[in-house]
């Protein structure tokens, strides 16, 4: 169902001489199915490919678009309005003794500003953890009306950690990437409004495109970073 090589999905009727009773779904490359698209997102793109695409006989690309519609405003939903951690990108933070350049690794930053900001929840290493991407204010100091005056001057002092980050990778990358632990259903509410959900929505539903792409939609570029599905096609 896809032009790119190793990259492709099917329902395996026989193997070997054996006829199933019960096909299997076979899938290969498809970022659908990727440790890094959340769960949720994994189950709801391939329950889409298996049983409305590759199981139906006649697949319906209007009621597949649309249920692709209903499933990004489930996500904003649960991300901006419930605050719930379900939809964020899941990741992990290894050994940091092991790390060369640790503030070079995206979630030993992203960790070490959780636990900057919450030391008494801090995320330790070998810990699963979700990533809440967010969109600070240009001037840092306008993150007082969201962060507490500890929080907001311990931030402002990780920043200036010379002695710890010489090259300045904190303060270079900025507020933009936040690590949730793990166990928390819900992210603290204070960041609601920073949070980049833009970016986060078009993550997940980007993966999501080349099944839409196999029912002849077309994906138009909207952005110089964020891509939509459109019924458009080739003639």
């Amino acid at each position: 169902m896809t032009k790119n090589k190793k990259t492709y999905s099917g329902i395996v009727l026989s193997k070997e001489g054996q006829i199933y009773e019960n096909p299997p779904l076979d899938i290969k490359g498809l970022q659908i199915r990727k440790i890094s698209t959340p769960k949720i997102a994994r189950e709801f793109f391939s329950d889409i490919l298996e049983n409305q695409i590759l199981k139906a006989p006649n697949p319906n690309s209007l009621h597949v678009f649309r249920n692709f519609i209903n499933f990004e405003k489930s996500l904003i939903e649960s991300i901006i309005d419930k605050q719930e951690t379900k939809f964020l990108k899941p990741g992990v933070i290894k050994d940091v003794k092991k790390y060369k350049d640790k503030f070079a690794i995206q979630p030993y930053r992203a960790t070490h500003t959780w636990n900057t900001l919450f030391p008494n929840e801090p995320i330790g290493s070998h810990t699963s953890l979700r990533f809440l991407e967010l969109s600070p204010p240009s001037d840092l100091n306008d993150l007082k009306q969201y962060l507490s005056e500890r929080q907001f001057n311990d931030l402002m002092n990780m920043y200036a950690d010379e002695d710890n980050d010489p090259d300045g990778r904190m303060q270079k990358f900025g507020f933009t990437l936040l690590a949730i632990p793990f166990y928390m259903d819900t992210y603290p509410s204070q960041f609601k409004d920073l949070v980049y959900i833009e970016k986060i929505t078009n993550h997940i539903m980007k993966t999501g495109n080349i099944l839409l792409e196999s029912l002849s939609f077309k994906t138009v570029t909207t952005s110089s970073s964020f891509q939509s599905p459109s019924n458009i096609i080739d003639i």
